[in-house]
């Protein structure tokens, strides 16, 4: 189980720093991330 864990969890993480068709890297403005960033430290 454990092996099955961590291939996902860098499969994930390859995808994520990889995909150039990612919303949040392609075109932030359309992210939410500063939104809720500013949210968090209110």
């Amino acid at each position: 189980m454990g092996v099955a864990l961590c291939s996902g969890v860098f499969f994930t993480f390859k995808k994520l720093r990889t995909d150039e068709t990612l919303r949040l890297k392609g075109n932030p403005e359309l992210s939410r991330l500063d939104e809720v960033l500013a949210e968090d430290k209110d």
